[in-house]
């Protein structure tokens, strides 16, 4: 493979491990006002960073300064079961957490009472708004009698919630469920009530991810669904595959699309993109269908889709292994940052820190689908990455790990490993000073047109130039094997671009430069 990147990996600034000796997870961070951080997850530990732990394991918010020192964190829940899966900053100053809560005490009221074949307490979706300083302003459970939670919330336009996730319940808060586990959208006024709830899906397993309010004021949902009925038609095989809902702001469907292939296919995040349009991420197991360029047993998966939910482009992401995403965030230039984890040692993939183990997988992609940089994250021991966001200086990812070598340091060595979070400095966009550049370019510095000339295997699949920022600006494919292109850049402003041929197993670029 070519060692090439057009832009280099950034550095770790510095990472935090919280929790304590039992099991601790991060599966949500943003950037605060203040320019520090929030994480939200769950935390079986009363010991180490964790304070106040009412049971089991609770809903864990912690509260962190800009450079990963703790400011203050908040244990959720009651006596059972409690879990945060997305986490918002409000309009107010404050935050609002959704996942899912299986306690009828303590900090939890209005469970709605059911139990599972061997007794247990089903899960209710779980909504709670605190202060800026993580006090409880007000909560909701939400669900019936059956299984029910909650994966993504977001502050709306009129000040209200809109929630995410899935229902087994056919009774309580959810009405309208096709049979079996059904998506569910919900919508909360600003005190939390609810103002109109969605059942999505078919007669089999159906589930939302995450949740955006559309700019034309609907809602965006996606998924994976099972089922070929209902709301649900054109399902790629039996198994799972990638499920996107448009809905207006009342909640009635738009349009649905079901992506993937044969094999099993997930999105677990999806962004409104500046174009209108729509970037959604997640895995696939497939190699047909609308899947394409599988290296292996499980892709990371990213598909772009116009404002109308059709593709425009698709990109497997990763090697031989298993290898996920499970968050993707557009950044400033058009590209996207997409994490998860990485299991491949090969493909896409390279400097993973365990031929046993996934790592923390980090991508930034140009606006058209292709690797900028990847960086893996981690240690002798399994790690993943549930959530990241672009700062102002960076990005920041949060997730779980259990490794205490590597790039991790300051672990709680327990059972259940330790919620992570990982800042990483802005990149610096340039050439691998080790590559090997398969091609050349005359004149150049030019005014206008440069000839490129690739006399060697392997074939170049494509051909990209990009701007000096690393962004995309213009890519064509390249039918033959080796051979001369023109390329003409009259038109264009004076100033540093690269050029990058993309092969099968890698890529090749070069700078060019225009001149007055």
């Amino acid at each position: 493979m070519v060692p090439f990147l057009t832009s280099a990996q950034p550095a770790i600034q510095w990472q935090k491990c919280l929790g304590g000796t039992s099991g601790d997870e991060e599966n949500a961070v943003l950037q605060t006002a203040d320019a520090g951080y929030v994480v939200a997850g769950y935390a079986y530990s009363n010991n180490g960073d964790v304070n106040g732990n009412l049971g089991e394991n609770d809903a864990w918010v912690v509260k962190l300064n800009s450079i990963g020192t703790i400011e203050w964190q908040t244990c959720l829940g009651g006596s059972e079961s409690d879990v945060g899966n997305s986490i918002h900053q409000t309009a107010d100053g404050g935050y609002v957490v959704a996942g899912k809560t299986q306690s009828d005490d303590e900090d939890v009221s209005g469970w709605h009472v059911g139990y599972n074949d061997l007794g247990n307490p089903n899960p209710d979706a779980w909504v709670v708004k605190l202060d800026g300083v993580g006090g409880i302003q007000w909560q909701r459970c939400l669900g019936g009698a059956d299984r029910d939670e909650a994966s993504s919330v977001q502050q709306t336009a009129d000040g209200g919630y809109v929630v995410a996730g899935h229902t087994n319940s056919i009774d309580g808060d959810a009405s309208g469920n096709h049979g079996g586990n059904d998506a569910w959208l919900i919508k909360l006024s600003g005190s939390g009530d609810i103002q109109w709830q969605k059942c999505l899906g078919g007669t089999e397993g159906d589930h939302l991810g995450a949740v955006l309010q559309t700019a034309d004021g609907g809602y965006l949902v996606a998924g994976h669904t099972q089922s070929n009925d209902g709301d649900v038609s054109g399902l790629h095989g039996t198994t799972y595959d990638a499920w996107v809902v448009k809905v207006s702001g009342t909640g009635d469907v738009l349009w649905v699309k079901v992506l993937g292939g044969t094999g099993w296919d997930q999105a677990y995040s999806v962004q409104q993109t500046v174009d209108g349009g729509y970037v959604l991420a997640g895995y696939t197991q497939s190699n047909d269908g609308d899947v394409l360029g599988n290296h292996g047993s499980q892709d990371a998966w990213v598909v772009k889709l116009d404002v109308n939910g059709d593709i425009q482009w698709q990109r497997c992401l990763g090697g031989s292994a298993a290898d996920r995403f499970y968050s993707i965030r557009q950044i400033a230039g058009g590209g996207f940052l997409a994490a998860g984890s990485a299991a491949s040692h090969d493909g896409d993939v390279s400097g993973v820190h365990s031929a046993l183990s996934p790592d923390v997988w980090v991508v930034e992609l140009d606006n058209v689908g292709s690797i900028q940089w990847q960086k893996c994250l981690g240690g002798s021991n399994s790690e993943n990455a549930n959530s990241i966001q672009q700062t102002a200086d960076g990005c920041v990812i949060a997730g779980h790990v259990v490794s205490y070598d590597g790039d991790v340091v300051g672990s709680y060595v327990g059972s259940g490993g330790d919620g992570w979070v990982v800042k990483l400095g802005p990149n610096e966009v340039g050439i691998d000073g080790n590559e090997r550049v398969l091609f050349t370019l005359a004149p150049n510095p030019t005014r206008s047109v440069f000839t490129v000339q690739h006399s060697e295997n392997p074939s170049p699949k494509e051909m990209l130039l990009l701007d000096a920022t690393g962004r995309t600006i213009m890519s064509r494919p390249t039918a033959a094997s080796t051979g001369n292109w023109i390329l003409d850049l009259s038109g264009h402003e004076s100033g540093l671009y690269f050029v990058r041929l993309r092969f099968t197993d890698g890529s090749s670029a070069s700078k060019c430069v225009v001149k007055e």
